[in-house]
């Protein structure tokens, strides 16, 4: 099972709030994946929304290289392919 937006530590939540660019004021979260980190499509107080996922390091060791690598082919990828733009990374190494 997936954890929720209010089970991320705080800390967590800020810095994923300053990387979406606002209060975030309601989350659903993505029960299916491969991964057993937070997926959630998040919505800001003025209506946008964004796709956040994270994971706890410490917990699971052996998946969190998986998302730092998604994150690296994310933000290489050139505006010519047809995705979704990757808005920033936060990895406090936890």
């Amino acid at each position: 099972m997936r954890p929720s937006w209010i089970d991320l530590p705080a800390a967590v939540r800020v810095a994923v709030e300053e990387l979406v660019g606002g209060p975030v004021v309601r989350a659903d979260g993505c029960p299916d994946g491969f991964s057993p980190g937070f997926a959630s499509r998040l919505t800001r107080a003025d209506g946008a929304r964004r796709f956040v996922k994270a994971i706890d390091a410490d917990a699971w060791p052996h998946e969190v290289g998986a998302y730092r690598i998604e994150a690296r082919v994310a933000a290489a990828l050139p505006r010519s392919v047809p995705a979704p733009r990757l808005l920033g990374v936060h990895d406090d190494g936890h």
